[in-house]
């Protein structure tokens, strides 16, 4: 049982262009969580749809269990997962990591032999064992396992298909880039390169087998290289925002992502800093910290920031899918993920107790903690207020008693964002919860805040916007900088209607119950 993601698997768009993802051995839909957090930071990819192909895997597999199908298997359950929920889409990108890059190959090559549409425009691949892969020594030790015995190296299937793929010229049909990890203990620099001679390949040095399809943020190269070779596929659909007028004033807009909803430090030029941000910075020099306060007022945005301007290492969780859960239940799927991001193949299962639990989270803290402080961000907390948030808050207390045990080795700080004032749930006999974690309050944004807001926007995306525009905007906006954002980015998305811009903010309130 693999560790549920924090971000869907899955994203629509009434585009007809698809990003699919393809996992490796004895990986899952897991394996692009990172990956998946990033690009939906992207401003400049979100209208994008994309989705995660899954297949059976594993490293071992024990006499009569679970068969392990193919390569060629794999690659027909391709075929029908396409077929069967993207036949209207009419371009395609692939993502493929280690083994998923040669599902991928395969199915392409089959389309090609049997003169079909496989709508495949473009293929990246991340450390892919096209010439075979070290995990192939397990195939000795497990039993009858399909696809881990095509990964041996140079086995004749592998030959085959590499043959195939000049014979029939498949990279005159589709565009192809091969990511290497550097420090790739699995797969071979000569097995990942596609052949020699060839320039459609980068190696990012510092990255073994599993870390390379985890960015750490929009301008990490893992990331950086996905999103050009996309842009470069889809440019004439996803990089054109040439904007008409909605009013009597022009609207112009550019790629600028002044509109960003997720801060990183690209986006530092646009953010407004405020008084929060000084007693945030304040409060965590001496403390793990919980924001509370209305959505929308950017509370995960100065805890993601202190956290980039302070070069932690931060693993954000976002809980809002996983509800019905105790608390219990919860703080297991958090330690599961973080298990998963630190490389460790276990999962905790559902009868796990509190003190299994502990052990799992020294196990990631271990792992995660570096030269760099280790910052763990938890946010959307998906418990009503009552015992089952006072069990959340005990545990938080627990935690951040093991979390000191480390301090030999470095810092760990949780970070913690909700709408609702946790304070009223904590335990009356649990006072040393304040001495471990610090509650802060965050209100409304101030009138003046807003026009700061709006006026670095429309500066940088060269708006004009009236005086009694401005005025419409601070007074409907209620002191959520999330309504300003979203009314531009939805000016520009639906300008081709010819709408007021009093319309189309009277929509955005009833979206966010303003």
């Amino acid at each position: 049982m693999a560790a549920k993601s924090i971000i869907p698997i899955k994203r629509t768009s009434d585009k007809d262009q698809l990003v699919l993802f393809i996992h490796g051995l004895s990986g899952s839909s897991g394996t692009w969580d990172t990956m998946l957090q990033v690009l939906v930071q992207c401003r400049e990819l979100d209208h994008l749809a994309y989705d995660c192909y899954t297949y059976p895997t594993s490293l071992l597999r024990m006499p009569f269990g679970k068969k392990m199908p193919s390569i060629q298997e794999i690659a027909s359950g391709l075929k029908a997962f396409i077929e069967g929920h993207y036949a209207s889409k009419k371009k395609i990108i692939i993502v493929a990591h280690s083994l998923g890059g040669l599902v991928a190959r395969h199915y392409i090559l089959e389309s090609i032999k049997a003169g079909g549409n496989h709508k495949v425009e473009g293929v990246i691949l991340y450390a892919s064992p096209l010439s075979g892969s070290g995990w192939s020594f397990a195939s000795k030790l497990s039993w009858r396992h399909a696809h881990l015995q095509q990964l041996s190296v140079k086995t004749d299937f592998l030959n085959g298909m590499n043959k195939d793929w000049i014979t029939l010229k498949a990279e005159s049909k589709i565009k192809v880039f091969n990511v290497i990890a550097g420090i790739d203990a699995i797969v071979s620099l000569e097995s990942t390169l596609p052949y020699i001679g060839a320039d459609n390949f980068a190696t990012i040095i510092d990255q073994g087998h599993i870390d390379i399809t985890k960015p750490a943020s929009l301008e990490d190269l893992r990331f950086v290289y996905l999103k050009n070779f996309i842009c470069s596929i889809f440019s004439t659909t996803m990089l054109d925002f040439q904007i008409a007028p909605i009013s009597p004033t022009p609207l112009g807009f550019n790629c600028k992502d002044v509109l960003f909803d997720a801060y990183t430090n690209s986006v530092e030029e646009y953010y407004i800093s405020r008084k929060e941000d000084e007693v945030v910075l304040a409060a965590v020099q001496s403390s793990n910290l919980w924001i509370s306060g209305p959505p929308g007022v950017g509370k995960t945005a100065v805890l993601r920031r202190v956290s980039g301007n302070s070069d932690w290492n931060l693993q954000h969780v976002i809980l809002d899918s996983y509800r019905n859960l105790t608390a219990l239940e919860l703080m297991k799927e958090i330690c599961n993920l973080l298990l998963d991001r630190s490389g460790i193949d276990e999962v905790l299962p559902s009868s796990a107790s509190q003190q299994e639990l502990f052990a799992e989270f020294r196990k990631v803290f271990d792992r995660l903690l570096s030269e760099k402080p280790l910052a763990i961000l938890v946010e959307e907390i998906p418990l009503p207020s009552g015992t089952e948030y006072s069990c959340f808050l005990d545990l938080c207390y627990q935690l951040s008693l093991l979390a000191e045990t480390f301090n030999q080795r470095g810092k760990i700080i949780w970070l913690f964002s909700s709408i609702r004032d946790p304070k009223s749930d904590i335990k009356p006999g649990l006072p040393k919860l304040f001495e471990k974690i610090q509650f802060i309050e965050f209100g409304a944004w101030k009138s003046t805040d807003i026009k700061a807001l709006v006026e670095i926007i429309t500066n940088t995306l060269e708006i004009r916007v009236r005086p009694e525009d401005l005025d419409m905007i601070v007074n409907d906006c209620k002191g959520s900088p999330r309504f300003v954002k979203m009314l531009f980015r939805r000016a520009r998305n639906e300008v081709g209607a010819r709408k007021e811009l009093s319309e189309i903010s009277s929509s955005v309130q009833r979206d966010l119950a303003l």
